[in-house]
């Protein structure tokens, strides 16, 4: 997003926590690891792991904001956005999944304290689930809605040709290896389709080794990688003659903030629509945002195995079908899923916003009532 808001013409700078008083690499370690340009200002607010050191985050804060002195503030930190709407610059929060969601009631708090300030501006959301998630808790946030999915880089220029030269399919998953992202389907999956050769790109060696042991004995078709520079995995993904997703019906991510699979937008079906290879995904909700079946990917009930087995063996005997769903999703990744394009339609909404907020104000000092609650949607 930085990247993308400065490729736009803005001046930017990210603000983010550090423990140590030193940040060895600054901007250079974001371009080595992430592929980014850079530029840029990456400025790094200390947080010392000590009693009392959450306070001075927060002051520090204060004073790096204060200096700055910003037009406006977008962050997907809930705290740091609450500090920067009171001390009077415009804020923007940008949130994956509902507050109430964490186990802390805290979090709840400091939502509801932010979207009271004056200087509060939108909440941004990754999907319509989400969005009706909060607008049944908040309903006075309608005005203040901005519905845009994730992103992703277009990496496309150099990337290799559709089928690989081994009588195996190589099918391609890449990401972490929670539960509910697909492990539990795969390693069911892999045994069914001997004509084809699984690769797992993400995981930790604590999870590989799990999984690895879940495999049922004999299979040899399935390999792990393990995790990968972010600038390494759109390799791997462009090296595949399929890409799966196959999201369950619960779905946890890092840390254990709780299920998301009712609002969740992942990266990683915007990784794949970029990397212009055949999608075969699990039959969601939020992923039918995104996703239409046998128009732009397959979409297969996440718990049938020999289902999913079906679509590969599509994919399988008709490679042209394959590029056209493939070629057709890339087609409407570029039209509406870069980066580029998501900052471009969020700041129109945004101003959108500001120019309706102009006139409800102008209503009002007229002694006329504003009755505008449309909500903002960027797509």
């Amino acid at each position: 997003m930085c990247d993308a808001l400065a490729g736009a013409g803005y001046e930017v700078t990210l603000m983010s926590p550090t423990t140590r008083i030193r940040f060895a690499g600054g901007i250079d370690v974001l371009r080595a690891h992430y592929g980014i340009k850079g530029t840029f200002t990456n400025v790094r607010i200390w947080e010392p792991q000590m009693r009392g050191g959450g306070w001075l985050h927060d002051r520090l804060l204060r004073l790096a904001i204060w200096w700055a002195r910003p037009d406006l503030i977008y962050g997907r930190h809930l705290h740091d956005c609450l500090i920067a709407a009171q001390c009077g610059y415009p804020t923007v929060h940008e949130t994956h999944m509902p507050v109430w969601n964490r186990d802390h009631d805290k979090f709840q708090n400091e939502f509801e304290a932010l979207i009271s300030q004056a200087a509060f501006r939108a909440l941004v959301v990754v999907s319509n689930a989400l969005s009706n998630t909060f607008l049944e808790k908040y309903p006075t946030l309608k005005r203040r809605i901005i519905v845009y999915p994730d992103a992703a880089p277009d990496w496309t220029s150099s990337a290799p040709t559709m089928r690989s030269d081994h009588d195996k399919i190589k099918v391609v998953y890449v990401g972490g290896l929670y539960s509910g992202r697909g492990m539990e389907l795969l390693v069911k999956l892999a045994p069914l389709c001997p004509w084809a050769r699984f690769t797992i790109v993400g995981g930790t060696e604590d999870q590989i080794v799990k999984w690895r042991s879940a495999l049922p004995k004999g299979t040899e078709n399935f390999g792990f990688l393990g995790r990968k520079p972010h600038t390494q995995v759109f390799r791997y993904m462009t090296s595949a003659d399929v890409l799966v997703a196959p999201y369950q019906q619960s779905v946890r991510v890092h840390g254990n903030t709780g299920d998301t699979v009712r609002w969740m937008s992942p990266l990683k079906l915007f990784e794949y629509m970029a990397a212009r290879r055949p999608i075969v995904a699990s039959d969601l909700p939020v992923i039918r945002e995104v996703l239409e079946h046998e128009r732009n990917a397959l979409l297969v009930d996440p718990t049938d195995p020999e289902a999913w087995r079906l679509a590969l063996e599509r994919i399988r005997s008709s490679p042209k079908f394959g590029e056209v769903i493939a070629k057709r999703a890339y087609g409407e990744f570029k039209q509406q899923y870069t980066w580029s394009v998501r900052v471009k339609r969020i700041m129109e909404a945004l101003k959108r916003a500001s120019e309706r907020d102009d006139v409800c104000q102008t209503e009002k000092t007229k002694g006329h009532t504003c009755s505008n609650t449309r909500t903002y949607e960027g797509d």
